[in-house]
């Protein structure tokens, strides 16, 4: 997900000593109003892209790393004028929904920040600053937003149309080995580590893909056995769900290189689409289509933000 702070830029370098003259200045990336964008900014934003599999870098993600922080920008600068707060209860359930939801525990979320370098308080700001913006947002744009019985069954429809490898509706059950790479990992780094998931590998389908999870597995998930749980399959890495949809029950994947790291993937259980009527896929289809349309309406509020301000990047 992913901040915004004022910034006051001081002309020092005819005062500077030697020793000041030595610190640098940080480069400014994009003009927003009377407000910048550094590089600092865009450089946590591109390193939480490349932390979530986004993108490996080019100018094709650079320019989406600024197009993003202009927008967080403009929404918190509207934020500023309300008074949307987020209170520790909210925060509490929603890091309880956030462990429950990845089953994993406060420890062991603990242990995966720390080698991503984020600490538990940091993500914890950044969490309550998601659940902020999106309560400006479902109370700004949420009366332009309305569900209607007939467009849930239609979507009810097209995604029961669909093969099953295919529908958003189709959950999956699986387990994992993720060996990670480093921020600094160069490309011969990366060659060593899939060189090693193409081992682990094959011991796992030789042997007790559990065990093999517990032992080198750098995922949370590590200490149960690499259950990661059912799932969504829509809600995967892109290349972690075609590879998964490939993969019959039981089966082992070979290794999957993605921007954090290499997967090894287990298919456990797959339930089988449509096996539940309307009503009970009624809460999954809403908020589907709550989101398709909260998307709609952002891109245009946005819009209309940016129609009324100065915005300049700088090349």
């Amino acid at each position: 997900m992913w901040q915004v702070r004022s910034l006051c830029i001081a002309l020092m370098g005819m005062m500077a000593t030697p020793a000041l003259s030595a610190q640098l200045v940080d480069r400014v990336v994009a003009i927003v109003d009377n407000d910048v964008i550094t590089q600092q900014e865009l450089d946590q934003v591109l390193a939480d892209f490349r932390g979530n599999g986004s993108g490996r870098g080019g100018t094709a993600t650079r320019h989406a790393a600024i197009e993003q922080l202009i927008d967080d920008r403009l929404i918190k600068r509207e934020m500023d004028k309300g008074d949307v707060t987020i209170d520790d209860a909210e925060l509490t359930e929603a890091l309880r929904r956030f462990l429950q939801q990845n089953g994993i525990t406060r420890d062991q979320l603990q242990q995966a920040l720390a080698q991503r370098g984020m600490s538990m308080e940091g993500f914890e700001r950044q969490i309550s600053g998601q659940l902020r913006q999106m309560k400006f947002l479902q109370s700004t744009l949420g009366n332009e937003i309305q569900l209607s019985e007939r467009e849930l069954y239609n979507l009810y429809l097209r995604q029961q149309h669909r093969p099953t490898t295919a529908s958003s509706l189709a959950q999956i059950r699986f387990a994992e080995i993720f060996l990670s790479f480093t921020d600094d990992a160069t490309p011969r780094d990366q060659r060593r580590t899939v060189r090693e998931a193409k081992k682990l590998a094959a011991a796992a389908r030789a042997g007790d893909f559990a065990a093999v999870a517990k032992k080198h597995s750098q995922s949370p998930t590590a200490a149960s056995g690499g259950d990661h749980g059912l799932v969504a399959i829509e809600n995967l890495d892109p290349v972690l769900a075609t590879a998964s949809r490939r993969l019959g029950i039981g089966q082992v994947s070979d290794p999957i290189v993605t921007g954090r790291g290499v997967y090894i993937v287990k298919v456990l259980e797959r339930p089988a689409a449509g096996q539940k009527d309307f009503e009970q896929y009624r809460p999954v289809l809403q908020q589907a289509l709550y989101q398709s349309k909260m998307s709609g309406a952002l891109t245009q509020y946005l819009g209309r933000l940016r129609a009324k301000a100065y915005i300049e990047i700088l090349e």
